[in-house]
């Protein structure tokens, strides 16, 4: 969950989907959770866009439109990398 999550926010996610060949079973495709955590993560509007609008375009042989990605926030150093700097 958290590299999903870092994922979404750094806006390396394009579309979300299933590899489900079936709508019953214990391999049904149940999306409402992964919208959920989703939506909670990046808000209503992008999450709509990668749930579906990016796969109706990519369905319809069109591009979707992605917003540039995020970079990550600056990792801060250790206790061990603060002891030893030149480690």
């Amino acid at each position: 969950r958290d590299l999903c999550g870092s994922m979404l926010q750094r806006r390396l996610v394009h579309l979300v989907g299933t590899d489900s060949h079936s709508s019953r079973g214990k391999r049904s495709p149940a999306l409402s959770k992964a919208r959920e955590l989703t939506a909670a993560i990046i808000g209503a509007e992008e999450t709509e866009k990668i749930f579906l609008e990016n796969p109706t375009c990519i369905l319809r042989g069109e591009l979707p439109e992605v917003l540039p990605p995020v970079s990550p926030p600056e990792k801060k150093p250790s206790f061990i990398e603060r002891l030893f700097p030149f480690w």
